[in-house]
């Protein structure tokens, strides 16, 4: 069993690069990850394979980034 395994992460900045392949590596050990993505550039990696659907996304078309946001913030580091 993978340390990720069931453990909720935010990754910003995954529609670039790195934050594409950390999404990748991060579900392919089970993590339950939530995406900042401001920008969504069809080209990135997230998108174009379709990984961005297996993802919590948090955009800019979400009335309530805020809220989500906090209450992903204010979760308990003693539960990890």
């Amino acid at each position: 069993m993978s340390f990720w395994s069931g453990k909720k992460v935010l990754v910003t900045g995954a529609t670039g690069l790195v934050g594409s392949w950390l999404v990748q590596e991060l579900l392919s050990q089970r993590a339950n990850v939530s995406c900042l993505v401001w920008d969504a550039d069809p080209t990135s990696e997230l998108i174009s394979s379709k990984l961005i659907d297996k993802t919590f996304v948090i955009n800019n078309n979400n009335s309530n980034n805020c809220i989500i946001i906090i209450l992903l913030l204010s979760i308990d580091s003693q539960q990890y």
